[in-house]
């Protein structure tokens, strides 16, 4: 289950370039410089949508902001009428309670097909430096 995702997350990463590349003109760019460029700029702009998704996921999973919604919440509290704030409670407890419920990260495979496509799009930045100077 875990390969079938990674590969549809890879699979998917690849058709998206493909199809900016495509957007931006790969098969009408006549000399090979414009053609590497328009590949770096594609696997560029996929892989840092992957990575930042990739991030995301994985600092929502470690609890980094937890301390908003404690505040939030105690904000709330303090707001609305009727409610009492001290029902809240303090933020250790309520830190306790999020980490029971807290899923694991799922987010492994975002991140390693923006890093292969990250790779990718510095081979071909190298590629278009050399074909350039």
């Amino acid at each position: 289950m875990k390969h079938k995702k990674t590969f549809a997350t890879f699979l998917s990463g690849g058709v998206l370039s493909f199809l900016l590349m495509w957007q931006r003109g790969l098969f009408k760019a006549q000399p090979p410089a414009a053609r590497v460029l328009i590949i770096a700029d594609g696997f560029t702009l996929v892989s840092f949508l992957y990575l930042g998704v990739g991030a995301l996921m994985w600092v929502s999973t470690t609890g980094v902001f937890d301390i908003f919604g404690f505040a939030f919440k105690k904000a709330a509290h303090a707001l609305i009428p009727g409610k009492d704030p001290q029902k809240v409670g303090k933020y250790y407890e309520y830190r306790l309670g999020k980490k029971e419920k807290q899923k694991k990260f799922q987010g492994g495979s975002a991140l390693a097909a923006g890093a292969v496509l990250l790779g990718l799009s510095f081979a071909a930045t190298l590629i278009w430096y050399r074909l350039e100077g």
